[in-house]
């Protein structure tokens, strides 16, 4: 396999994932770096985990008219079936229940979020995917 093919399994570093977001949604470049600078608790060369994707994912899709002013009780339904969001970040709560209302992001097989997972690139193909397709 050559370092150009598609490693679906390989960890989603840092960079590649907001130079993916940059070219999906077309923000620019500064754009991304002012965000990312001030808010990325990540370097760029390390792996990112799906918590934090989701803390960028819907950060940008607030930013991009696409949030949604959820109630208590709204997020609490969508997130009900996913233990391993109990206990976590109020604000992480918040962005991964827009997330699934909007289609964008999606627990895992065994009905776990997994925020603390290293995303694949897989997962974050298939997540700017949906991304794209809830913003259409």
């Amino acid at each position: 396999m050559t370092s150009l093919e598609f490693q679906p399994d390989n960890k989603m570093m840092g960079l590649d994932f907001l130079m993916l977001l940059q070219r999906a949604i077309g923000i620019t470049p500064d754009d991304l770096f002012v965000y990312t600078e001030k808010t990325i608790p990540f370097g760029p060369e390390e792996p990112i985990t799906r918590g934090q994707a989701m803390s960028i994912l819907a950060d940008v899709m607030t930013l991009a008219g696409f949030g949604a002013d959820l109630t208590a009780e709204e997020e609490s339904a969508l997130i009900k079936d996913f233990s391993d969001l109990e206990g976590i970040d109020e604000k992480l709560k918040s962005d991964a229940a827009l997330l699934i209302k909007l289609g964008v992001f999606q627990g895992k097989d065994n009905k776990l979020m997994a925020p603390d997972d290293i995303m694949t690139s897989a997962e974050a193909a298939a997540t700017l995917l949906r991304l794209l397709k809830s913003i259409q």
